[in-house]
């Protein structure tokens, strides 16, 4: 195996050959790794400072709109793709698990900002309700085709698709059709047996739509996995899941980039984040990012 060879910037060089005149007796190589490791952690503090903070309260006038909400018993939103009532609406309080009414209505606002962006600033995407998954399964057939009759799926940004695992956990899956990425997200850790899964699904799924669509044969080998079990924020309970999935499909349905110090929101900001759901959906608007 060929062994790593560090190279470092000209100024860490200079910095350590000035350490070393004094320090004879260290090891050049040593001291460039501790220069650069401390550059590092410096690099990251400083990335924390600027990162946007998740605000810790909604409004009084924005708290009064939820509080309604989770009183009317006869609260329904509805959107050109999926409808919300009382009963869904509940499950975004504390503790409870978010249900497919909540994900696709939520989605669906996702894909509206998009499509109805004029700056060019947001990728075009294409959302993936709760159902498209347990479609890329199966068969590919002319039915399934119908789902992407108005969109040429290879000409967008992204495809973004929540993930229900086995009934009882919701991932995220985000497709970037640019970088030729699939990326799985899952916020209590998952398995790289169940990425890969998920991974090979969506190539299939791909390999069949676009003989269907461009009939041409797909090239998959540019593609690949990227699975951060290591950087993707953790939940704290059993419930939460869905509320991770909707605020990673939101980051990166704004082009925003996940990974290590790049997200915004964990598992303290949940009760913050069901609430502030709760006002988009009843206002049937996103709220302002931080």
């Amino acid at each position: 195996m060929d062994q790593k060879i560090y190279t470092p910037t000209p100024a860490t060089a200079r910095r350590a050959q000035t350490i070393a005149s004094k320090h004879s007796n260290e090891d050049v190589a040593d001291i460039l790794e501790r220069l650069e490791l401390a550059k590092a952690e410096a690099e990251k503090a400083a990335e924390a400072r600027v990162r946007p903070s998740v605000p810790s309260a909604l409004s009084e006038d924005e708290d009064r709109i939820v509080s309604a909400a989770f009183r009317d018993r006869l609260f329904k939103r509805s959107s050109a793709t999926a409808e919300v009532h009382a009963t869904s609406i509940e499950r975004l309080r504390p503790g409870k698990w978010l249900n497919d009414e909540i994900i696709n209505f939520y989605g669906g606002m996702l894909s509206k900002r998009s499509a109805e962006d004029k700056t060019g600033k947001l990728p075009k995407i294409f959302y993936c309700n709760t159902f498209f998954f347990v479609k890329m399964q199966g068969k590919y057939d002319k039915s399934f085709g119908r789902w992407t009759k108005k969109v040429n799926i290879f000409d967008l940004d992204l495809m973004i698709m929540p993930i229900n695992d086995d009934g009882m956990h919701w991932v995220a899956a985000v497709m970037d059709m640019k970088a030729k990425r699939v990326e799985y997200y899952d916020s209590m850790g998952g398995t790289e047996e169940k990425a890969n899964k998920a991974y090979n699904t969506i190539m299939r799924y791909f390999a069949a739509e676009h003989e269907a669509k461009l009939g041409t044969k797909f090239d998959a080998a540019p593609w690949t996995l990227q699975y951060l079990a290591d950087t993707t924020p953790q939940q704290d309970n059993g419930v939460d899941c869905g509320v991770f999935t909707c605020q990673t499909l939101e980051m990166r349905s704004r082009g925003l980039e996940l990974g290590a110090g790049k997200w915004v929101f964990g598992a303290r900001n949940m009760p913050f984040l069901r609430r502030m759901m709760v006002y988009e959906i009843a206002e049937g608007k996103l709220y302002k990012r931080w």
